[in-house]
This record gives structure tokens, sequence and C-alpha cells, in this order.
């Protein structure tokens, strides 16, 4: 009998197993279609101007999902919106991590400006890679592309980010070969800093001064500001275990004001890096990322630095980011200050001119919760006067009555 009842109690649980299995299946296919579902709608408003930066702001949320949704909606040969596509795909970080073997295809079927864009994805995902055979193929195809004349303008009178983006893959790429623990990065740094003051020792004194190594607006060399981009991303993944590393790149920010990302027009290709291929496109002009490398510091400031002052100017830093949804986290991480924010203000003012009405709005609620400091008056003139409606609203209500 006791086992007549033992056998009929594991029956029940068996079946029990067998019903709550059935459910999660049910329940992660419903959830994974949901997923899809929302990921495909975002990809729509991608294609509607107004609705564009709110999409990307939303599929950042997604991560890898939505960078693999961009790659297969390139992929196809009736995508809607290529160009856009792309761009965000570019603008999604580490999250194009695990779509390098795919984008490494991609790329050289694709024409200019696709092709750069593809190429910065590349960049951004080879950190987080953890297919090693992917990283391997990508190294192994940089010399064709460089022959095929991937990295240069294709008009002198029009330069592009394709050299820049080059020399930062091949920067990233290095760093990943030495090491990308937080000791390895720790030793990255001291590399560098031994390597600038022996540039110190060649530029001598500056301005009847010696230049502080960390001062990269006194001396310094292409590429430099590409590797400390890599190292303050893999910092930002390492989090509390890279402190040091983070205080470390904190001193190269000190050095530079708060401001918008400002684009360089370089002479020619080959620089950075040796130009690999003798084409004549070499001589063209080419365009670069001079403050990618600030805002990838400010964000890992930000977020792992214990320093109030670092980590005040490190929010200031972001609130002139190139993209919005770094500006959004900033002006969370101000109303998360204490108040007054006067440091802030004239940041804060900047994001009024923002081309990402998303950032506008969140600047204006912000700048509604803020006390005691100067309003910048001219910018809520300017919005309360406005088209927009719910933007004239929250500006005339900053306004002295």
């Amino acid at each position: 009998m006791v086992e007549l009842i033992r056998a009929k109690a594991e029956a029940g649980i068996l079946a029990g197993m067998r019903r709550w299995s059935a459910a999660w299946v049910v329940l992660l296919f419903v959830s994974s279609l949901a997923r899809c579902q929302e990921l495909a709608g975002l990809l729509d408003r991608l294609c509607v101007p107004a609705e564009r930066t709110r999409a990307t702001v939303e599929l950042r949320h997604h991560g890898s999902a939505a960078a693999t949704a961009l790659v297969d909606a390139l992929a196809r040969a009736d995508c809607r919106a290529p160009q856009i596509f792309a761009e965000v795909l570019a603008d999604l970080g580490d999250a194009s991590r695990g779509e390098v073997a795919r984008l490494t295809v991609m790329l050289p079927g694709r024409s200019e400006p696709q092709r750069t864009l593809l190429l910065r994805a590349l960049a951004n995902g080879v950190l987080g890679c953890t297919d090693e055979r992917a990283i391997d193929a990508l190294r192994d195809v940089l010399g064709a592309w460089a022959s095929a004349g991937f990295f240069y303008s294709e008009d002198p009178e029009q330069p592009t980010f394709a050299w820049y983006e080059y020399v930062r893959l091949q920067r990233r790429l290095a760093v990943r070969r030495r090491g990308m623990s937080p000791g390895d990065l720790g030793g990255a740094l001291d590399a560098m800093r031994a390597g600038r003051a022996q540039i110190q020792g060649f530029v001598g004194v500056v301005g009847g001064q010696e230049s502080d190594l960390h001062d990269l607006s006194s001396f310094g060399q292409h590429a430099t500001r590409e590797e400390l981009e890599a190292i303050a991303e893999l910092a930002l993944a390492h989090g509390k275990a890279a402190r040091s590393v983070v205080d470390e790149m904190a001193k190269y920010l000190t050095h530079e004001p708060p401001r918008p990302g400002e684009i360089l027009r370089e002479h020619c290709a080959g620089i950075g890096e040796t130009a690999p291929a003798a084409l004549p496109e070499v001589e063209f002009a080419t365009l670069w990322r001079r403050d990618d490398w600030r805002f990838a510091i400010a964000r890992a400031v930000v977020a792992v630095s214990q320093e109030q002052a670092d980590r005040l100017h490190a929010i200031r830093h972001l609130l002139h980011a190139p993209l919005a949804t770094d500006r959004l986290d900033a002006l969370d991480a101000v109303r998360n200050w204490p108040q007054p924010w006067r440091e802030f203000a004239p940041d804060l003012g900047a994001c009024l001119d923002s081309a990402d009405r998303i950032v506008v709005r969140d600047a204006l609620i912000t700048l509604g919760l803020a006390k005691g400091i100067a309003l910048p008056a001219t910018q809520l003139e300017r919005l309360a006067a406005g088209r927009d409606k719910e933007l004239a609203a929250l500006a005339q209500r900053l306004l002295p009555r």
C-alpha cells in the first residue's frame, strides 16, 4: 500500500511538472513573439522622422536583440530604410557584439556611407564579442578591405569618417589583444602614461610650464583618444572592479571643458595607423571625431566613480553628448543630484538647443525642478514662441511673469 501511494504521488508530481513545462513553453513562445512584434514596431517608427529619436532610445533597452533585428532588416533585399537602420545600428554601442560575423560578411557589399556606418558598428562590437573565430575572420579581411579602398573617402571634396573608423577599429582590436581584465586595462594606462612621458621629453616646456601627462590638448598623437575610448567602455562593463582604472581616466577628463563633440578635418588618411594601401585616395581629406573618448570616459565616471567632483564634471560632459540617450541619462543624473544645480546651469541651457525634441523636453522638465539657478531666458523665449505646443507650454511656465 505504501509503495502504491508513493507511486501515485510520483506520477502526480511528474504530471504536474509536464503541465508546468508545457505552460512555460507557451509563455516563452508568447513572450518571444511579443518581443519580435515590439521590435518590428520600433523599426517601423524609425522610418517616421518625428518618432525616430524615441524609437532609438527604446531600441537601446533591447540590447543585442535590437542589433540583431536591425542586421536582419539590412540583410533583406527589400530593406525599406537601409541608411536609417545603419545609422541606428552604429549608435547602439556594443549591442552589436553578437553580430560581428554577419557584419563582416555584409560590409563589403555596401557602398558609402552605409559601409562606414557598418564599420562603426563592427568596432562597437569587437570588445564584447565572445566569438573568437569572428574576430579572427575580421582581422584577416582588414588588409583586403584596405586594398579595396574601403577606408578612404571616394571624393577629395567630400571627406568621410571611413579612415577614422578604421583607426578606431584597429585600436579596439589592439586593446582586446593585450587583455581586457581590470588589471590589463590598468597596465595599458600605465604604458600610455609612460609613452606620453617620452613624448613630453621631446615637446619640453609648453606655454612656460611643463605640460601635464593627462592633458591631451597640450600634446599627443592620433589613436590615443581612440584607445582611451575602448578602455573606458571596458571599465564601464567591469563596474566597481575597475574603479582604479576609471579614477585614472578621470584625470584626462579634468583637462577638457564640457562642450559638444568636435569634428576635425584631417588633410589625408594614414594618420593614427599606417595606410595599408598605396591608393591615390590616401591623399584625400578625412573626417575625425575628436571627442568620442570624452563621452566614453564620462559614462564610466558617472557609473563607477565615488569622487563627487569627477562625477559632476562627467555629467556636465554628457549633457553635451551627441547621442540623445547619453543626454537623457545625464539629465536624470542631474535630477538625482543635490540642489542647487548651479554648476549644471550652462549645460542644461545647451540641452535646449538640441536637435532631438525628446532632449529639449526633458531639459525643460529638469529646469522646472531647479532651485536657485539662472534660467536661460533667450532660449526659453524662443521655445515659448515656437510651434511645438507642448514645448512652448513648458517654456512659458519657466519665464518670469
